[in-house]
């Protein structure tokens, strides 16, 4: 039979070593923020914290340089510009970002010159979590990480079966999103975060384990 100690010690370190993540992920949409249809640019900082279940401060986010799309309640961004969101407040946050399906006009539909994508912080990775239909190449540059058409078609708009999605592999403080394929506001995207609560490092939970045994030795003897 398994003794009591060591069923107890086993709980304690899956319990110690287990992520620890909060609410699920909230996509941020402008109406969330009050910013009407087709306003921008934005630049500004907006506490988030009640979209994500938390206390008021806990989540901020600052956006430079923000639109909202004329057409949906989005965000969008314009050929050879960014906007940058920089998290604060006192808890850590993880975000993803999605494009839209489409890529690029008509006539700029065509590798490099057709591409979404985001730029990361220095020492923060993300990953690209969509599925792309074999017209599209995911992609990665230093700290920009990138969707190009790869097809041959340049008369027509295609469109990826789904949108482009990263999301980031660990708390984020700052990232940006950019397109450069469509000289009009109208290459949408949707932004939103989860928040995180700390994971004691492996470390330190085998110290706790080890701790755990010794109370129940000692309550024993």
């Amino acid at each position: 039979m398994i003794k009591t100690s060591f069923l107890a010690v086993v709980a304690l370190v899956a319990l110690t070593c287990s992520s620890a993540f909060g609410q699920g992920y909230f996509a941020v949409a402008p109406s969330d923020l009050g910013l009407p249809s087709g306003s921008g640019p934005i630049n500004g900082i907006f506490d988030i914290s009640g979209l994500l279940s938390e206390s008021a401060n806990t989540v901020t986010v600052q956006i430079a340089n923000g639109h909202v799309s004329s057409i949906t309640d989005s965000w969008t961004v314009g050929e050879g510009t960014t906007t940058s969101f920089t998290l604060g407040g006192s808890s850590m946050a993880e975000a993803f970002v999605n494009h839209g399906a489409n890529l690029g006009s008509e006539a700029f539909q065509n590798g490099s010159l057709s591409r979404d994508g985001i730029t990361a912080s220095a020492g923060e990775t993300w990953t690209q979590t969509s599925d792309l239909d074999s017209d599209y190449t995911a992609g990665q540059s230093g700290s920009d990480y990138f969707i190009d058409y790869s097809g041959l078609e340049t008369n027509q708009l295609e469109s990826n079966s789904v949108g482009f999605r990263w999301a980031s592999d660990q708390p984020v403080s700052t990232f940006s999103v950019f397109s450069s394929n469509t000289t009009d506001l109208n290459n949408n995207y949707t932004v939103g975060f989860r928040t995180v609560s700390a994971v004691p490092e492996p470390a330190a939970s085998v110290v706790l384990a080890f701790a755990g045994l010794a109370f129940l030795r000692r309550k024993r003897s």
